[in-house]
This record gives C-alpha cells, sequence and structure tokens, in this order.
C-alpha cells in the first residue's frame, strides 16, 4: 500500500516544525523565515505531484483573543493586495478532529511582526487573527498550480507578547537555531534576556498543541488515502 504522506506536501519556517510535519507529509520544505527563498524553492517544487500543500508550525497572534497555544486552521490567508481561500473540504476536516481550533483570516507577511502597535496594525488593516511568513507565498504557488492548501498553525506569541531582536536572527539557512547568532545578539542588546523566558513558555505551549495537530493531521490524511 503506498505510504498516504507521500502526496502531502508541508511548508514550515523552523527545522523543529518539519520534525513534527513529517509525521503526515511526504515532503517537508524548511523556509528558515526566508519568504523569498521560500518562493524560490516553490518556484522549482512538482506542485502536480501532490494533492494538497499544508503550511504548517507557529504563528504570531494578531486578535486580543488568541492565547498563547490556541490552534488556528485558517479560512484563507490575505496580504496587502491578495486573498487566498483554503481548502474548505479538508479544513472542515481538520476542524472536526481539533474542535477548539480557532477559524478566520491568517496574514502573510515578508517581516516578523515583533511588537504589539505591529500586530495590532495588521489585524485592523487585514481582519486577520494571526501571521506568519510562509501561508502567503505557498498560497500563491499553489493558485497557479491549482493544488489546494491548508493552513495549520498555533499561536507562539499572542497580540501582546513582543518579540526580542535575536527572534529574527536566530535560525541558520536550515531553520535550526543558531547559538552564535543567539549568544551575539545578547552580547549586543543584553536586555532581551528579560524576554526569553516568557518567549520559551508560550513557545513550549505552541509546539505541545502542534504535536496533537500534527497526529489528528496523519490520521485524517491516511483515512483519505
Amino acid at each position: 500500500m503506498a505510504d498516504p504522506r507521500a502526496s502531502v506536501l508541508a511548508i514550515c519556517g523552523m527545522a523543529s516544525e518539519a520534525r513534527l510535519a513529517a509525521r503526515f507529509a511526504g515532503r517537508v520544505i524548511v523556509s528558515a523565515a526566508d519568504p523569498a527563498r521560500l518562493a524560490r524553492i516553490l518556484a522549482g517544487e512538482p506542485l502536480e505531484n501532490y494533492r494538497l500543500a499544508v503550511s504548517f508550525g507557529l504563528c504570531g497572534g494578531l486578535s486580543p483573543d488568541l492565547a498563547a497555544g490556541r490552534l488556528v486552521i485558517a479560512d484563507a490567508v490575505v496580504t496587502e493586495t491578495a486573498h487566498f481561500a483554503a481548502d474548505p473540504a479538508f479544513s472542515q476536516a481538520l476542524r472536526r478532529a481539533n474542535p477548539d481550533a480557532s477559524g478566520g483570516l491568517i496574514a502573510g507577511v515578508d517581516q516578523a511582526l515583533t511588537d504589539p502597535a505591529g500586530k495590532a496594525a495588521c489585524h485592523a488593516g487585514t481582519g486577520a487573527i494571526a501571521a506568519d511568513m510562509e501561508s502567503h507565498v505557498m498560497a500563491e504557488a499553489c493558485a497557479k498550480a491549482g493544488l489546494p492548501f491548508i493552513i495549520l498553525r498555533a499561536v507562539s506569541d499572542d497580540s501582546e507578547r513582543a518579540l526580542p531582536p535575536l527572534a529574527m536572527s536566530a535560525l541558520d539557512s536550515t531553520g535550526r537555531l543558531s547559538i552564535g547568532a543567539v549568544i551575539a545578539s545578547l552580547v549586543r542588546q543584553p536586555s532581551q534576556i528579560a524576554l526569553l523566558p516568557g518567549l520559551a513558555r508560550d513557545s513550549r505551549r505552541a509546539f505541545t498543541r502542534l504535536e496533537a495537530a500534527a497526529a489528528s493531521a496523519a490520521t485524517l490524511f491516511a483515512g483519505a488515502a
């Protein structure tokens, strides 16, 4: 029997997300938080070989109603100029398996939203409840290829949490944490240390929820094979 994961493509920002996504996807692409790099990779990917693409990983909360650890199964991804709808059938099936998940719009951004003011502005301008840096790139490529997609994300930082500068430079080109980059950023700006415990706690909540979501996705996609 063919492995049902083979026809599922997952798009992640980090290697830690990719390890979870491998439970339900036969091919996982890691952007390393670089939307331009992701676009180049997808331009050379044979998207016609897949039945479904999944944007999977962490996201930043924009709505005050979303706490860290909340799962988001988005109806669509929006940018300043575009709107891409997620596949309704797969999205609804995934919501049935994850009834605690929030629906709504997710904003695709090319730069991380690092402060509450920026998150509030994005929420007001787009109506999105959360934001990430991969979904819009994936959605545009899928629209061109006629490939359905879904968005499965967990909130790692809520609308009131500021991200330290090191969060923007902590990943290497493979999407793994660069200890050297983290140390260098802390040396330049030691005050970031105060922000790290809360961010780490919320990230753990998000990854715990993502792990459960990955298991439900594996069961769902296997049944749909």
